[in-house]
C-alpha cells in the first residue's frame, strides 16, 4: 500500500457491438436506471464480501448492462482504490461504483464509498498516531476482516444464490 498516490486511470472495458439500424432507440427505451444498477452492483459486492462467489444480483447487473457500452474507471489512493463502470448511453458521468480494492491484494475489497471513507479515515488516524505505514495498513486490514464478518450477517443466502 505504500507509495500509492491519488491518480485516475480510465480504460475501455468492452465496447458494445454495433447492432442493426434502430437498435439504439430500442436500447434507449430499455435502458436501466442508474440507481438500479448501483443497487445491484452493491448487493452483489456485499455477497462476495461475505464469502460468496457471486449472486443473482450480479447476474441481473450483467444482463441489464450487456448491450451498453461499458467504460471502466479506477482511482488509486491510500488505502482504497475505487473501481466503477461508466455507461455513456445513460448520460454524462453515469457511473456505478462496483467496489474498492485495498492494494496490493485484490482479494481485499470493500463495496461502498462509505466503507472506503471509513477505512481511509482509519488509515489516516492510525498513521497520525504511529507514523508507521505498516501499523496503519494493519489497522485497515483488521477492520476489513471485521467488515467481512459483519457482511456474513447482513446478507441472506437467498440474496447470494
Amino acid at each position: 500500500m505504500r507509495g500509492w498516490r491519488a491518480a485516475c486511470l480510465v480504460a475501455l472495458v468492452s465496447p458494445a457491438a454495433c447492432g442493426p439500424q434502430g437498435a439504439g432507440e430500442q436500447r434507449e427505451a430499455e435502458a436501466p436506471k442508474l440507481s438500479e444498477l448501483q443497487r445491484l452492483a452493491t448487493l452483489d459486492c456485499q455477497c462476495r464480501l461475505a464469502g460468496n462467489d457471486g449472486s443473482r444480483h450480479g447476474k441481473e447487473y450483467s444482463r441489464l448492462t450487456q448491450m451498453l457500452t461499458r467504460q471502466g474507471s479506477a482511482t488509486s489512493s491510500v488505502p482504497v482504490s475505487y473501481e466503477s463502470d461508466c455507461f455513456p448511453e445513460l448520460g454524462e458521468n453515469a457511473c456505478v461504483l462496483t467496489g474498492g480494492h485495498i492494494p496490493p491484494d485484490g482479494a481485499n475489497f470493500i463495496c461502498t464509498e462509505e466503507q472506503g471513507i471509513a477505512l481511509e479515515e482509519l488509515w489516516n488516524d492510525a498513521y497520525a498516531g504511529s507514523a508507521s505505514e505498516n501499523e496503519a495498513d494493519n489497522a485497515v486490514l483488521q477492520r476489513l476482516d471485521e467488515m467481512r464478518v459483519e457482511g456474513k450477517t447482513s446478507v441472506s443466502d437467498e440474496d447470494c444464490a
